[in-house]
């Protein structure tokens, strides 16, 4: 799947598991809800899943 977004072009940030993530806590933060552990993984996530999806393609 991140080769698809490679491919077209979708930037890092706009890709489901960065946006979402994001989203959420942007979302909790607008109501004043504290989420430090998705704030945490919507920093790091996305580029876990990354490095993942290229290891797995190269392999």
């Amino acid at each position: 799947m991140a080769a698809d977004y490679d491919r077209v072009g979708t930037p890092v940030s706009e890709r489901s598991w960065s946006k979402d993530l994001w989203d959420v806590v942007a979302a909790a933060r607008d109501t004043g809800v504290r989420l430090p552990v998705a704030g945490l993984l919507s920093q790091h996530l996305s580029d876990v899943v990354e490095d993942h999806a290229r290891r797995d393609a190269s392999s």
